[in-house]
């Protein structure tokens, strides 16, 4: 058998794509005058395809005009490109047969594998997943959605129209035909015209981050947008991702789709406040991927990254007309937690020198009427504004002209061209925004092609908000930090795999969960544990008053809420009576339970925090940081990293939460951040040297003060054996 493989230029073997996009011939296999094949048959011809299309069915002497063979064998020549759309029962043959023809690759229209969940269709899935394991032959699908691409004139995705001239070096990759279309639509409609769609189906061989690999090498290719339902693989999305990063490209993703809740969600938080989206921006940030929200923001993130660059970061400076634009920016940049930089003072300086009445110096910048009726003046201000050390990307407020009009078009075209070419560009990323949406003419995207290198958005809102997320992307991407394992991991390893219980998860009790914490580093309280109420008191006093109380027990994960946590108590009679309360409290729900109890020093003041852990479907073992307490689940103040850490990224991770801002000073506050940093590194580490072991972990709340952070509760669920 001909190998498809080939060196990537990471040393990784990886298909070779290229007779999937630029294909010697086409081959359909159930090639009828009627439906899709024909549709795609048509498409070829349209665009000009230069290869052989092939027709295969053997219930047809002749087809298109030209002969239609019984079988792939017959074909004259080698199969490249090789289309099967035939029932699902019969694709597992046809699948065989374009194998022995040594087609170059091959992509499976067909449906019925399983999609919803028929055992009938799940085991033809089962056997095309095996089929494809035997072969090195790039295989696409099934509920492949059919792809296009421009330079080489392939379409076999019905999209309405194509564009022009080799088109803009836009990619289109996803698991849905419909929404991939939707968004190539947009574009065209914005003069934005993709050359490479591909609609990647059921992925059960070839996945997302294979077609993002190969893109990432094209010279047709600079900004990949992608709409992503779940990641096959996350290892090799993240080689994908460090692969575009490397050749200089831009990858921005459309994600959807929420991890299972499962077991970890009954046994701990954190599961509950992860879940797979957050955990996949943690993956992204760290690869330089920018993540959207919206449909819109996907068209506004490919139009802005493929005139602007990776953006350097996320601060933005804008000019604007208008003092009641630069209000709605205040408060469309208030509602998404976005902040203008301040101006440097030699900023400001030079705006006042050529400003005066009715403008409103500052960030947004209000140029009023000497910015709006003299082009001089206003590129002073974006020149200004582009300068200034304290901004990283430029916006300004212009709308496109819809239809011919002198005075509008030479004013748009003047205010921006000057401030991308000639001697003097701005070096810093420029654009337009629109105060709303609306529908480019033929006339606005005549316009719109001559500013090469100038983004244009749409509505301020959402301009802010994907400019915010690019830059962050931008400035966010970083080499992953080096892990050292823990001197003793092999012992820890082999001491939880003992206590793990085939097929069900378990919980530590918290005596042992905070032994584990400690052993990489994370203080917890000191604490004793007690059989009955004489041994409690006896524990009480070497520990020293006040004390807590707390049910030990591995079977119930969240003790306060059945009573079973007892604070501040100061004597030895509160410690008998606490007692007495907890084994009435434990008998209310496990009647012939054994009471034994935490007896541990109570600490009060300081500020809450949570630590946790979870195993994310998609992106493996993830960290959660935020604000503590009863309520972590109601505030959602919670940011997402991926392990392992050292302290640069440990602290990116908690800044992103209004808990860092308490750490790092709030008010005059002054807490030991160091201290959460070394926590949050030391269960970086807990989380690698661990990975397939942990569940979940919950450390809630981590009190941390002045001079100390401390872990007053903690849970670990250890993972099914």
């Amino acid at each position: 058998m001909m190998s498809t493989e080939l060196l990537d230029t990471k040393g990784l073997v990886a298909s070779d794509l290229t007779s999937l996009f630029s294909p010697e011939n086409v081959v359909i296999i159930g090639a009828s005058d009627r439906g899709p094949t024909d549709k795609a048959h048509k498409d070829l011809t349209r665009l000009g395809f230069s290869g052989k299309v092939y027709p295969v069915n053997p219930r047809r002497e002749e087809l298109w005009g030209v002969p239609c063979f019984k079988s792939i064998a017959d074909v004259p020549e080698r199969p490249g490109h090789v289309i099967i759309s035939v029932p699902a029962a019969m694709v597992p043959a046809a699948l065989r047969e374009a194998i022995a023809a040594e087609a170059r690759a091959i992509a499976i229209h067909a449906v019925g594998f399983g999609e919803g969940g028929d055992p009938a269709g799940l085991a033809l899935g089962a056997e095309i997943r095996a089929i494809a394991a035997e072969t090195d032959i790039p295989i696409a699908g099934p509920n492949f959605g059919g792809l296009f691409r421009l330079d080489s004139a392939v379409m076999t995705i019905a999209l309405a129209r194509t564009g022009s001239d080799g088109g803009s070096k836009v990619a289109l990759v996803g698991q849905s035909g419909g929404v991939l279309m939707f968004t190539y639509e947009a574009l065209m409609d914005r003069g934005v015209e993709p050359s490479t769609l591909v609609a990647s189906g059921s992925e059960m061989s070839l996945s997302c981050a294979e077609y993002i690999k190969h893109l990432a090498t094209d010279e047709r290719t600079e900004v990949i947008g992608c709409f992503i339902e779940s990641i096959k693989d996350v290892e090799a999305f993240r080689e994908a991702a460090e692969l575009v990063r490397e050749q200089g490209k831009r990858l921005v993703v459309l994600k959807v789709g929420a991890s299972p809740e499962g077991r970890k969600a009954a046994l701990a938080h954190t599961g509950s406040v992860v879940g797979s989206l957050r955990a996949f921006e943690a993956l992204a940030a760290e690869l330089g991927v920018v993540v959207v929200h919206t449909q819109d923001e996907l068209v506004d993130a490919i139009e802005l990254l493929l005139n602007a660059g990776t953006l350097p970061g996320p601060r933005i400076g804008v000019v604007s007309h208008s003092g009641g634009l630069k209000d709605l920016l205040m408060d469309y940049a208030s509602a998404q937690g976005i902040t203008f930089p301040k101006l440097d003072p030699a900023t400001v300086e030079a705006l006042d020198a050529i400003l005066g009445a009715g403008s409103s110096v500052g960030n947004p910048l209000d140029s009023g009427f000497p910015g709006l009726s003299n082009p001089e003046i206003y590129e002073k201000c974006v020149r200004l504004m582009a300068a200034d050390p304290n901004i990283d990307v430029v916006l300004v407020q212009e709308e496109l002209p819809r239809g011919p009009h002198k005075i509008r078009e030479e004013k748009y075209l003047r205010n921006l061209s000057a401030m991308t070419s000639g001697e003097n560009p701005l070096g810093k990323p420029v654009g337009s925004m629109s105060l709303s949406s609306y529908s480019l003419t033929d006339h606005a995207r005549a316009v719109r092609k001559e500013l090469p290198g100038i983004y244009v958005l749409q509505e301020a809102s959402r301009a802010l908000s994907v400019i915010t997320k690019a830059g962050r992307a931008g400035a966010s991407a970083r080499t992953r930090p080096g892990h050292e394992p823990h001197p003793e991991a092999a012992r820890i390893r082999a001491e939880l795999s003992a206590k793990a219980v085939a097929g069900e998860a378990v919980s530590l009790s918290e005596f042992d969960s905070k032994a584990l914490l400690r052993e990489y580093g994370i203080p917890t309280t000191s604490e004793l544990r007690a059989g009955n109420v004489e041994a409690a008191v006896i524990a009480a006093g070497q520990i020293g008053y006040p004390v807590v109380l707390k049910i030990s027990s591995e079977t119930l994960t969240h003790k306060s809420d059945i009573g079973g946590v007892l604070l501040n108590l100061k004597d030895e009679e509160a410690v008998r009576e606490g007692f007495a309360q907890l084994q009435k409290n434990l008998a209310a729900v496990q009647p012939d339970a054994a009471l034994e109890v935490l007896v541990a020093e109570f600490v009060s003041g300081g500020t809450e925090l949570m630590l946790g852990l979870a195993q994310d479907a998609e992106a493996g073992p993830v960290v959660a940081v935020g604000s503590g307490g009863v309520t972590v689940e109601l505030f959602d103040d919670v940011a997402v990293g991926l392990p392992p850490f050292n302290r640069e990224t440990a602290s990116e991770v908690l800044a992103r939460t209004k808990a860092g801002t308490l750490v790092t000073g709030f008010r005059g506050s002054s807490l030991d951040h160091e201290g959460v940093l070394a926590a949050i590194q030391g269960l970086g580490r807990l989380a690698v040297d661990l990975d397939g072991l942990i569940e979940a972990i919950d450390i809630n709340p981590l009190n941390v003060s002045k001079d100390r952070v401390i872990a007053l509760d903690a849970l670990i669920v250890l993972a099914a054996r």
